[in-house]
């Protein structure tokens, strides 16, 4: 009630199956055999349903607040969030609050968080100097290895170089 229906994210929700059952993906393992659905009972942490555009629509609300735009909390709510507060080990980013943040190359942020259950990972992030980003959910145990990875070390690369 307080996040999801102010963003408009209809599609997203705690209860199994959400909005449209038929929508809901078929997790797999590694190899491709379909899993179950796996209900956790931290539902914050491990119980949204939800789509690549839902989640969009949650980003571009962060990076709004981020720049000071009407947004669905107040500026210094999404600038704490988006704070580093502790080094991530060996990753050479950050933690925020609920989030993680990377500098890139040309000295921008790029805020983002991943997520999965068993037979989906999923990623979504903010670049918050530029407003450009992207949302991967993959139905997959090895999403993030076969499809996150690769996607962040191509962002990466494109800030490798300052724009003009």
């Amino acid at each position: 009630r307080e996040v999801l229906e102010p963003l408009g994210m209809s599609s997203s929700s705690f209860v199994e199956f959400g909005p449209d059952r038929r929508r809901l993906a078929v997790g797999h393992d590694g190899e491709g055999n379909r899993k179950s659905n796996f209900l956790f009972a931290a539902k914050a942490a491990a119980g949204l349903y939800s789509t690549a555009t839902d989640l969009a629509e949650l980003l571009i609300d962060c990076r709004r607040g981020c720049t000071g735009a009407p947004a669905l909390l107040q500026t210094a709510r999404y600038i704490e969030i988006t704070t580093k507060c502790a080094e991530v080990p060996h990753q050479g980013i950050f933690s925020g609050l609920g989030c993680f943040v990377e500098d890139m190359p040309d000295g921008s942020q790029f805020v983002g968080n991943s997520g999965g259950n068993i037979g989906w990972t999923c990623y979504f992030g903010i670049n918050l100097k530029y407003g450009d980003g992207f949302v991967i959910v993959t139905n997959s145990n090895d999403g993030y290895q076969l499809v996150v990875e690769p996607t962040i070390e191509a962002y990466r690369s494109l800030r490798s170089v300052t724009p003009d």
